[in-house]
């Protein structure tokens, strides 16, 4: 990758988010793109329902409960980060999703 593409890829995301883009450049593999937006993400976001536990304090402060949530089953799909539509509605069609391979 040139100096441009470097500026290009600054330009649009914060530092932690460069670091896959530019092993996965360096590396010569490819991105994968967004079908809805289009654009080049290298993570997908789970999205599952379940249950979770919160912490309530006498000032009503709440915080979660550590390492606690039991999956329901009835949701469970992976979105894009960018526009947060569904790219995959299993593991395995969103890890192929992420290595560029095809179901």
């Amino acid at each position: 990758m040139d100096c441009a593409g470097v500026r290009a890829l600054r330009a649009t995301a914060s530092c932690p988010d460069l670091v896959p883009f530019l092993s996965a450049h360096l590396n010569g593999d490819t991105i994968p793109k967004c079908p809805h937006c289009g654009k080049e993400i290298t993570e997908l976001h789970n999205v599952q329902s379940g249950t979770a536990v919160y912490v309530l304090n006498k000032n009503g402060d709440y915080r979660e409960y550590t390492n606690f949530f039991e999956v329901d089953g009835r949701q469970n799909y992976y979105n894009c980060p960018e526009c947060a539509r569904t790219i995959a509605t299993d593991e395995e069609k969103a890890l192929q999703f992420l290595n560029g391979k095809t179901a």
